[in-house]
Order: structure tokens, then sequence, then C-alpha cells
């Protein structure tokens, strides 16, 4: 039997083994905590971003000192319990019950330093749980803010002036007819696709200087109604010689009482102006309208953009007026020439042209780019980024224009195995492939080779591009299966081009490609409409970090886009609901439907541009918007354009007899 104190030293001891097991259970509660973005910048919380790394550090070494700790218990413990079995069955030496006292009195201590550890490490989760908690508010309210200011900008776009300008003379009755027969379904059209249209009209009919009643009027009217009964009112007549009063007509134009931010002048004639420099037609004057330059006055109309554009098309009835046009552009002049030759190409015309000119007005709001997050937090002064020094070479490199042969890591999404998956962000792994037949465990890292041409070939709003090749065995690179084109982010400094970004990046685009093989192989796509591919994107990183400053340590890869296709490069759509109907193409639009159908509305791929070659779209940087607007950067606008978007396709869709 055990003594009085052997059985007091064998209670002891199991109740600190039992409630070693429950200390041990809770000491790696810091693994819930999620990463701090390295690039996030500090907002106005009360932990700045390098204290939040001296925290984490801390912590970090908060639960390795908890760890070693727990490890020379549980040796203790377990060398404590063998004791104690010899004790049990009669077996201990003096020595072996001298060391369990010692073991019992050690344990005591350990189990106080193991407690006060694990307190310690609960204080510093809570704090950091709180900062990441405030810093993720932070940058909720920033997106928020920014999504509200595209809604703004969008709705200034879709702000628009259209007036016509147009020749109202004899043989003019049927064209003039023409725009207060079409000018109701025009304005309903481009407001299905463009749903806070906000539209004024005018009208401005010319005739010959020998007419008395020279010119009619009708200054910017929001009514369609009122703008159809004053141009039902004019009446086609007059005229002397060939040219007409152009000139005096643009005039009056630029008297409108133009302030909407897209405008948009329709030009409309089957006669050129006067002035023997436009045309080799019998001109009763010239030298042109007296008094008037009409130069001096298209440029005033073609210049009259206020805060956002003016776009100034001819429409294009008959070839009298050729010679005039060629004479604009002579002289700098351009004007966007369409057809208005007979009733339904007034339609068509119009109603795309206020579209491409919304859009216009759009991307002139944005900088000419979609919106993209390289830091997510608010701005100050001294993190500004700057612009790198670059200049586009658009041929292949020659042998002594690529960089040095560079080691590098590459990154690469998982495979998605099914649609819900998308519901939360992608977990990455190292490649020993570029090409993804063959994936390393998530924590290996894989090495391959790269070069890149030392100056990019094209340029986007945001990002530069490189030809580039990737391989396995650096003896391998020149081969063509290595060719590769490299994007990475125009400017650079804090937090551009960390990794994350380019993570997002590739996370958006291998998201597509999975939902693009879905459709692909779905009653979503009918027999008659092409299939979609999704470029592979990868991350490469050079291990060498002489580049980091400079901003051209990191990239996105991704196949090279087949050359020679059924068109050149084309921009399809963007992420506020924009297409482009010169370019329209069912299989596009119901792709961009069935992702937000397929995903319950949670997601939908957007922004589509690329190529296409022999019946196949190849697309290429999509953007995803997402309910949850804190996933996929800036240029996800969450589901309020998720609406914007839907709404223009499913319109689109209907228009076109797709539905």
């Amino acid at each position: 039997m055990l003594s009085k104190d052997n059985e007091t030293s064998l209670t002891m001891l199991s109740m600190e083994l039992s409630e070693f097991s429950v200390i041990e259970e809770d000491c790696y509660v810091l693994d819930e905590i999620e990463e701090v973005d390295d690039e996030a910048e500090e907002h106005d919380g009360e932990i700045g971003a390098s204290d939040m790394k001296m925290l984490k550090g801390e912590a970090s070494h908060a639960k390795q000192s908890t760890s070693m700790l727990l490890a020379a218990l549980e040796a203790d413990m377990s060398e404590a319990q063998d004791l104690i079995n010899k004790l049990k069955n009669g077996t201990a030496t003096a020595t072996d019950k001298s060391r369990v006292l010692d073991l019992k009195k050690k344990i005591s201590k350990s189990r106080s330093a193991t407690e006060a550890g694990k307190v310690r490490e609960d204080k510093l989760k809570t704090t950091i749980r709180a900062e990441e908690e405030s810093r993720r508010e932070a940058f909720r309210k920033i997106k928020i803010r920014q999504i509200k200011g595209m809604v703004n900008s969008v709705k200034k776009a879709e702000s628009v002036d259209l007036a016509f300008i147009v020749d109202a003379t004899s043989s003019m009755g049927p064209h003039i007819e023409a725009v207060k027969k079409n000018i109701i379904a025009i304005v309903t059209q481009v407001k299905g696709s463009n749903r806070s249209l906000s539209l004024r009209l005018a009208f401005v009919a010319y005739r010959d200087l020998c007419d008395t009643n020279r010119f009619e009027v009708l200054d910017f009217v929001k009514d369609a109604g009122r703008f159809q009964t004053f141009v039902g009112g004019i009446r086609a007549s007059g005229g002397g010689d060939t040219p007409e009063d152009m000139a005096g007509g643009i005039q009056h134009a630029n008297a409108l009482s133009w302030r909407q931010a897209t405008r948009v002048a329709f030009i409309v004639a089957d006669c050129p102006c006067h002035g023997r420099e436009f045309h080799s037609l019998g001109d009763d004057h010239p030298n042109g309208t007296p008094g008037i330059d009409i130069k001096k006055e298209l440029r005033a109309l073609i210049g009259n953009c206020g805060e956002g554009t003016m776009s100034v098309q001819f429409g294009r009835i008959t070839a009298f007026c050729d010679s005039m046009i060629a004479r604009f552009v002579q002289d700098g002049i351009h004007l966007n020439v369409v057809d208005f030759s007979n009733e339904l190409k007034v339609k068509t015309s119009v109603t795309s042209s206020v579209r491409k000119s919304i859009f216009k007005t759009m991307s002139l709001a944005s900088g000419g780019t979609k919106a993209v997050s390289f830091d997510e937090g608010p701005k100050r002064k001294s993190r500004k980024a700057a612009l790198k020094p670059y200049s586009i070479e658009p041929r292949l490199p020659k042998s002594d224009e690529w960089t040095p042969v560079a080691s590098v890591k590459v990154y690469q999404n998982k495979r998605i195995k099914s649609i819900n998956d998308l519901q939360a962000p992608l977990s990455f792994g190292m490649l020993s492939y570029f090409d993804g037949k063959t994936k390393t465990d998530e924590t290996k890292e894989s090495k391959m080779f790269l070069r890149r041409a030392k100056a990019p070939f094209a340029e986007g709003g945001c990002r530069l591009a490189y030809h580039a090749e990737l391989a396995r065995k650096e003896k391998s690179l020149g081969a063509p299966k290595t060719k590769v084109v490299l994007k990475c982010f125009k400017h650079h400094g804090f937090g551009v081009n960390d990794r994350i970004q380019y993570l997002r990046q590739m996370e958006v685009s291998n998201i597509a490609r999975f939902l693009a093989k879905e459709y692909n192989n779905s009653p979503f796509r009918p027999a008659h409409c092409a299939r979609i591919q999704v470029l592979m994107s990868c991350v490469v990183e050079e291990e060498d970090d002489a580049n980091e400053k400079d901003g051209n340590r990191r990239f996105c890869a991704e196949e090279v886009l087949p050359s020679d296709g059924d068109m050149d490069f084309t921009k399809f759509s963007n992420n506020t609901g924009y297409w482009d109907t010169d370019n329209m193409d069912e299989t596009l639009l119901r792709f961009t439907k069935f992702t937000h159908e397929a995903t319950n509305s949670y997601l939908m791929v957007t922004d589509l541009q690329g190529v296409k070659k022999n019946g196949k779209f190849y697309l290429t940087d999509p953007v995803i918007l997402c309910r949850d607007i804190m996933r996929f950067g800036n240029t996800n606008l969450g589901e309020t354009f998720m609406i914007e978007c839907m709404g223009s396709t499913e319109h689109f869709m209907k228009e076109n007899g797709w539905s």
C-alpha cells in the first residue's frame, strides 16, 4: 500500500495531470487570430502599423514560451506518472519516492508559470483581435465611401445633354421625322442599360442664308414629349444652292445651355457647309458663311466638355459631305461619322453613341482605370504611391533586352472543387510546375527560373505587361512552352506591390477560370454559343529581394493570349454595367448572368476583355463583384453594382432576343 503521503502525492499529481490536458487544449488559441495584412496602413485606432507588428512579435514569443513550458511540463508529468505506477505496484525505490516529491514541486511551479503565460497570451489575443476588428471596420468604411463615390461618378456620367443640329431644308424631311419618331425608343433603350440616366434634349434646325426661317432652336429640355412636339413642328423647307448654313447651326449649338457631364452633339446633314475648301459643288458663298468660321465653331463645340466629355457625331446620309469631313480631319478636327441613311440606323447610331459617351465620361472620372486597391487604409500624405519610370516597347525583346535569369517562388490557388468553395477565400500553396498538373504540399516551396523583358510591351489603366519566360529548369528557358506574360502595378510605394495584392489578383482570375469551365459544361450555354476560357494565373516572386524597393520583385504570370485571332483585343464590358454594343456577344452576356445565378447572387464575373479565336473567347484580367465588399480588392464594387451589371446584362439579352 501507499503511504498517506504517497497517496496525497498521487492525488495531487493526478489532478495536475488532469488539469494539464485542459491547459494544453487552450494554449494554441492564438492560432485562431487572422493575420494582419502587412501592407495595411495605419488608421485612426490606438495602435499604429509598426506597433501592431511589435505586438504580433510579442504574441508570437509568448506563444513559443508557453509551448516550451508545456513541453517541459509534459515531460515532467510523464516521468511523474511512471513513478506513481511504481509506487502503486511497490517497486519504487527511496530515490524514486524523493524524485516524486521533487516533481510535485516542479510541476506546481511549472503549472503556475504556464497559467501566467496563458493569461498573457489571452491578453495579447484580446488586444490584437480588438485592433484587427477596428482595422476591418475602418477598411469597411473606406470601401463604402469608395463605392458611394463610384455611384456618384456613374450618376454624373449618366447625366446627358443630347443635341441634334439638323439640316432642315427640303430634302431632309424623312430624317427629321426619324429623329422625332425614334427619340422615345432611344431614351428607353439607353435607360434600360443605364438605370440612372438623366437626359436633356435639344434641337437646332438650320437652313440656308437665303431662307427667312433660317434657324429654329429648342434649348435643352428633360421632357421627351416636348422635344417630340417641337421636332414634329419642324417643316423641311428652303435651301438655295447645294451647300447649307451648317456653320450657323453649329454656332447656335454652342449657345445652348450645356451643363451635364456627358455631352453629345449630332450634326445631321445630306449636304456640306458653305466654302469651296470643303467641296467642289456650286456655292453662292465660296468663302463660307459670312462672319462665321465653321472650323472655329467646331473646335469650340468639341472643346465644350465642362467637367466631363463632349462627343460630336456626324450623321452621314450621302457622299456629298465626305470631302468636307476629310478637310476637317486635315485641319485636326475629328468628327465621329455614323450612318444615318435610314430610320433604323438613326436609332442604333444615337443609342450606341450615347452609351459610349457615358462610358467615356465614366472612364475620365476614374482616371481611365477601373478601381484598384493597393493598400486598404486611410491615405496618408507620407505614403503616396509613385509612378514607376517606364517606356513601352511593343516588339519582342532582343537577346540583350532581357533581365538576368532569376530564381523565383511560384504561388497558385488550390483547385476549386465546387461552387460552394467560393463562399470563402481560397488558400494557396507552392507549385512545382506552372501548368498546375503537379502541386506540392501547401507549405513546400518550389523553385523555378524566370527572365523577363526589361521594358513592358503594353500598359493598362493600372498595370504593365512584360514578355517573359518561366521554367522549372534554367536550361529550358527559351522554349515556346515557357512563354508567359507578366503583369505588375504601374506604381510603387507603401503596400502597392506586397504579395497579398498579387494573390488577390490571382484569386479573382482563378475563380473566373473555374466558373468559365462550369459555364461551358452547363445547359446555360446553348450549343451555338462560344466557349470561354479565362487565362491561368499565378504569382511569381523573386527569391532575391533586390527589386523589392522599386516594385519589380513580384508579378502575376499568365498564359499568352492567342495571336491571329478572329478579332483584336477587345474590352467587352466593365464592372459598372457597361457593355460594348459594337462587340457584343451572346455567350459573354450569358456567362456573366450564369456566374451570378450559379453562386446564388453571391458574386459575379465582370470586366470581360480578351480575344476570340476559332470560335472561343480567351479572357484576361476579369473583375469579381461580390456581396462581401471586403473581398477581391477595390474593383469589387459590391451588391450595388452587381444590381447595375445584372440590369444591363439582362436588358441587352432582351434587346437582342437572347433572353
